[in-house]
């Protein structure tokens, strides 16, 4: 008989403290450890007898009963049998966080006291032991070296899906054949009280990837995390009741049970709806698509797929969608052109005929390819304007006019080299098109100890292409009125500054001093003034073009210019300096304060932009390069920074606690209508903590006629807990034009910027704010609304309701919405579009326990 050791491994040690209780530990040869309440080695076998213990390797085998043979490895074990993987980890966490782990069953936490923070804020630290478990039965035999095991009442689970069966045999391959099946999201299986499951005559589980041997997996969970399933005599229930009958069904993976959402609802848009969407993982990727399929009373039947994919060194996100519109300019089916036009309503509707057939097609992709070179690339082809407005709202609020366009971007030591190729191929958008455009980009870099170089260069073919409408405006003559026309050239552009930095007493001075060249292959002889440029965009408008030429009639730049050289030079001085004081023991828990600095920043910018050697009325606009006019001025401005230090001891980093930026500009060279004293600009900023923030602008007009406050917006949020959160934002826009001051070789801090020509502002007032709370342990909400205070009307109201069943997710959405983009032309007296929804969505336990059950408030979001 061979000799037990005296070693007792880290590991049992560990066991041992955990259960608290006196154990025999015993190591054995052939990397097989055992605990329990009695163990002894009969004829060659190990047996382990009461709340015993089998470790092999990566393997640990949990049960009442087992008996090992220490030659073959041969197992068997009965009495609540777990093979395991034991995760445990250490966190600092807020009150409410160990409440809501002290919840949890399946969790055991330990409190190891409270910690505190540099900034006096206190967390309390727990180690939190949890089982992850590979599978389990009431009995198991098999071979801990070939992985073949045999259960009796077997219970696994796979990500977040649960499988049991009365009996399942797994084969050294990684196949699980099993009898008496059932599956769910729902860990309730395990009590046999799901709130849904398929229940199976047979099934068998294949691995997508032939399974290593078991005692050479690193992470067992992982072999148990992807499978190909076929099903046979299934029944699908809902608690007790069964809905539905299959005599087969073969799926790519087990993921293809989870992840699926429901929504229901009516609006005046839609009708009543239904969409449908499933998750499904792509065999041997890491790739899932999202698969859409949608019924719209009104509208159709809708299908597609949506897939985000995070690589190592690369993003892609893809979307893809198609329907057979019934209705594609919903309540404006029949329109009479001839009181469009005389009527000036501009559309018919919006100037565009809509298609039946209607579709998207996203694809945006990043790719870190070497440590210097990325590529970009964004392709955005849509059937119509209107597509994403009424199908994929959300999108279309975030990025109205999506741009195609590939690009490479190599990143010397001091410099930038940038290709880009930017098409339009969707004729309905108006865009400047790139094709292609190099960019050579000079980081500011010394040249000597008093001098510093900045540069650009680039060379592009320009071709600006506007929209073509379906509907053209009138036109008087062969080059007036009408639509505005397209134009083009070859821009080549370089930009050269210089910089003097010197210090005197307390002073920064830095002297600038430059020259841009730029040639182009073709402009206008016409010249076209800023007011010209401005009608063009307004009839341009989607939402606003007027189809009679005698209102806002255009005049387009014509193509007899010939080639234009221009020269523009600048010349500017920057002072600044800097003041400070410490406060090192100011401390304080709520405001997160670890120490206190105030830092003040007062400021001089000169800057003198001579008269361009050709005037930009003759120069064909592409962007605000070609607008560029001659400048005299000087901005007076200080800057307030209130910092202090955020992280653990030892790892602490500057925060930007509060900042605030006051300028005032003097204009000795005004524009027409502008007095030299310019507008006060004032830009906010409090960020104390997570849970708190603020921002707000405000643009003052101390010298014209009108003065006033020409704009003011505000906007915070504060997070109560991580259900409780507010937030609120007010907008105020006068009637007004801004000026386009700017500058080639020093930035501007601007409320609005106006670089590419003068911009005329309309007058709005509006507020929005929202709530999220929580209802009930399982149930939480979430009120929104926006309302315009210049027309007295709510622009939009929602309310969401969202309710856990543990393994559903169900919400509510009751909303009115009377189309925001629209709200120029808009009755305030006609009815709101109405609309209701339902969603389901299967839901399982969050993968991070301290995490509430149904995620942080502020990251829910509608599953369409």
């Amino acid at each position: 008989m061979k000799t037990f050791t005296n070693r007792v491994t880290p590991f049992i040690l560990i066991l041992i403290l955990f259960i608290n209780k006196s154990v025999i530990a015993v190591p054995f040869e052939n990397d097989i450890d055992a605990d329990a309440d009695e163990v002894k080695y009969v004829g060659g076998n190990l047996v382990a007898e009461g709340h015993a213990f089998v470790v092999y390797n990566k393997m640990r085998i949990e049960a009442k009963h087992i008996v090992v043979n220490m030659k073959t490895k041969d197992i068997e074990a009965t009495g609540n049998v777990i093979i395991a993987q034991r995760d445990r980890y250490e966190k600092d966490v807020t009150p409410e966080q160990l409440a809501r782990l002290n919840k949890r069953m399946d969790l055991i936490v330990e409190d190891r006291g409270v910690v505190t923070k540099p900034t006096g804020k206190q967390y309390d630290r727990v180690f939190v032991t949890y089982n992850r478990f590979i599978w389990r039965g009431s009995r198991v035999i098999g071979n801990l070296s070939s992985g073949f095991f045999e259960f009796n009442n077997f219970l696994t689970k796979s990500d977040n899906f649960y499988l049991k069966a009365k009996r399942a045999v797994r084969t050294p391959s990684g196949i699980i054949d099993a009898t008496d099946v059932k599956l769910s999201t729902c860990e309730y299986l395990i009590d046999n009280h799901s709130h849904w499951s398929l229940n199976a005559a047979v099934a068998t589980f294949t691995p997508d990837e032939k399974a290593k041997k078991f005692n050479e997996v690193d992470d067992p969970m992982k072999e148990s995390d992807n499978y190909y399933v076929s099903l046979k005599d299934i029944k699908g229930k809902v608690g007790t009741l069964p809905i539905i009958w299959l005599p087969r069904l073969d799926l790519p993976t087990i993921h293809d049970m989870t992840t699926i959402g429901f929504k229901f609802g009516s609006n005046d848009k839609w009708g009543s709806y239904q969409l449908f969407y499933k998750d499904v993982k792509i065999p041997g990727t890491n790739l899932q698509p999202r698969l859409r399929l949608d019924h719209y009373g009104d509208r159709g039947i809708g299908t597609g797929f949506s897939l985000d994919h995070v690589g190592k060194n690369s993003y892609t996100d893809i979307l893809a969608y198609r329907i057979k519109d019934d209705k594609p300019n919903g309540d404006d089916e029949v329109r009479d052109e001839s009181e469009d036009i005389a009527n000036n309503t501009g559309n018919t509707p919006d100037r565009f005929k809509i298609p039946d057939e209607r579709y998207v097609f996203r694809f945006n992709h990043w790719n870190h390819l070497t440590p210097r070179l990325d590529f970009r690339t964004s392709i955005n082809k849509m059937s119509d304007h209107k597509m994403m407005e009424d199908f994929f709202k959300e999108i279309d609020d975030d990025d109205p006019q999506p741009t195609t366009f590939a690009e490479l971007d190599y990143q010397f030591d001091n410099a930038g080299l940038n290709l880009l190729m930017r098409p339009r191929i969707n004729d309905f958008y108006s865009v400047v098109e790139r094709t292609p455009e190099l960019n050579l980009d000079f980081y500011r870099q010394p040249l000597s100890d008093k001098v510093y170089y900045e540069g650009n260069t680039t060379i592009a073919e320009l071709e600006m292409k506007w929209r073509d409408y379906d509907y053209e405006r009138e036109q008087n003559s062969e080059d007036s009125g009408g639509d505005p026309k397209d134009y083009k050239a070859t821009r080549f552009d370089s930009l050269h500054m210089f910089y003097f930095p010197k210090k005197k007493g307390i002073f920064n001075i830095i002297p600038r001093a430059g020259i841009r060249v730029t040639a182009y292959s073709n402009s206008s002889k016409r010249k076209i003034k800023t007011e010209d440029l401005e009608t063009m965009f307004r009839v341009d408008n989607l939402h606003g073009g007027e189809r009679r030429s005698d209102v806002n009639r255009v005049v387009n730049y014509d193509d007899k210019g010939g080639s234009k050289i221009r020269f523009i030079g600048e010349i500017g001085l920057e002072v600044n300096t800097k003041f400070y004081k410490s406060w090192q023991d100011l401390k304080s828990a709520y405001w997160e304060l670890d120490g206190l600095r105030h830092v003040i920043v007062p400021y001089l910018n000169y800057n003198y932009t001579t008269d361009p050697t050709v005037s930009r009325d003759e120069l064909y606009y592409f962007d605000s390069i070609d607008r560029i006019r001659e400048q005299h001025f000087v901005r007076l401005g200080i800057k307030n920074r209130l910092q202090t230090r955020r992280g653990n001891y030892g790892n602490q980093k500057i925060h930007n606690w509060m900042e605030m930026e006051n300028y005032v500009d003097y204009d000795f060279k005004p524009e027409d209508g502008f007095e030299n004293l310019g507008n006060i600009g004032t830009v906010f900023k409090f960020n104390p903590s997570e849970q708190i923030s603020f921002s707000s602008t405000t643009l003052l007009d101390v010298s014209s006629k009108h003065k006033g406050i020409k704009r003011f917006t505000a906007s915070g949020s504060y997070k109560f807990t991580d259900q409780w959160k507010v937030e609120a934002g007010y907008t105020y826009q006068d009637d007004y034009k801004e000026r386009s001051l700017s500058s080639m070789g020093s930035s501007l801090t601007k409320v609005l910027a106006a670089e590419d020509f003068e911009k005329t502002y309309t007058k709005s007032h509006t507020i929005h704010g929202g709530i999220m709370f929580p209802l009930f342990e399982k149930a939480y909400g979430e009120l929104s609304m926006r309302y315009d205070l210049e027309r007295n009307y709510f622009i939009s109201k929602k309310l969401r309701i969202v309710r856990n069943l543990h393994c559903w997710e169900l919400a509510f959405v009751i909303s009115q919405d009377d189309g925001e983009d629209y709200g120029r032309y808009r009755d305030p007296d006609d009815d709101d579009s109405l609309s209701f929804a339902y969603t389901m969505t299967l839901a399982s336990l969050p993968d991070d326990p301290i995490e509430p059950l149904g995620g942080d408030v502020k990251n829910r979001h509608l599953t369409y």
